[in-house]
């Protein structure tokens, strides 16, 4: 644990702009457990390289007339079980400080992590949020909402017909779906495994650093967030699929139910 007096001052950062701190694993669950409301949640950290821009990115997005209805903050280091049942909502992300996920109606929708933050500056994090927000914290998700990366991301993208083209060919990759089991249990793809923390792990101490690896979620932004992830860790061979399962529901196999 961290001293507290050395902490006070970035947990201030935040409070003092009413974002909620949650200091209970119990009080962590009551918020995400809720799945008719758009939440976000923000890992803090004393990580000066990256903290350091994040907590001025996410104040810099609540200039915004679409906000979270619920925004709140655990410190990494201070309240570990509060940020353990964090992390559990963060599906297939391995642990990292500071991150931040927006859930909508219980679902995780975008996710940051820490590479995300760095060599950013607080307007160029705003502006991502303040789209996340647009996109999936209004009456309705907007689907003409495109989300900017705040790097480049085009060459980290492959459509869902050239996944199925991969599929068809018996190419050796590795096919990944950063959706939670209930996702899953709506909808999935035949030859897509859950990537789960464990897997996520397995992955970056045991793989070739050019395998092939294709990530898909629900609408393509949690994947492109954990293709990012991967790269940032080595791998140079990494896709995320566009538009998600919804794409893939509408473009390859129609009997795939979208939610």
């Amino acid at each position: 644990m961290y001293d507290p007096v050395m902490v006070q001052p970035m947990r201030d950062e935040l409070t003092s702009a009413d974002i909620k701190e949650l200091y209970t694993a119990e009080e962590v669950e009551t918020i995400l457990d809720n799945e008719n409301e758009t939440t976000l949640i923000f890992i803090n950290s004393v990580c000066g390289c990256a903290a350091g821009q994040a907590r001025p990115g996410l104040l810099a997005s609540l200039e915004n007339s679409i906000l979270p209805k619920n925004i709140c903050t655990v410190f990494a280091g201070m309240e570990k079980e509060a940020v353990d049942a964090a992390r559990e909502y963060f599906t297939g992300y391995p642990p990292s400080s500071p991150c931040l996920g927006v859930f909508r109606d219980g679902e995780l929708v975008h996710f940051l992590q820490r590479t995300d933050f760095l060599n950013q500056s607080a307007e160029a994090l705003g502006a991502v949020l303040k789209e996340v927000y647009n996109k999936f914290c209004g009456e309705n998700i907007d689907e003409n909402i495109k989300i900017p990366s705040g790097q480049e991301a085009d060459n980290l993208e492959i459509t869902p017909e050239k996944v199925k083209e991969l599929l068809d060919s018996s190419k050796e990759f590795k096919f990944l779906d950063v959706r939670d089991e209930q996702e899953l249990q709506i909808a999935s793809i035949d030859g897509a495994t859950q990537l789960t923390q464990d897997l996520a792990q397995e992955i970056v101490t045991t793989c070739s650093s050019d395998t092939l690896m294709v990530f898909t979620c629900h609408h393509g932004n949690r994947s492109l967030q954990a293709a990012k992830y991967f790269k940032s860790q080595g791998f140079s061979n990494v896709k995320s699929m566009s538009g998600g399962i919804e794409a893939w529901s509408d473009k390859i196999n129609s009997s795939v139910p979208k939610y």
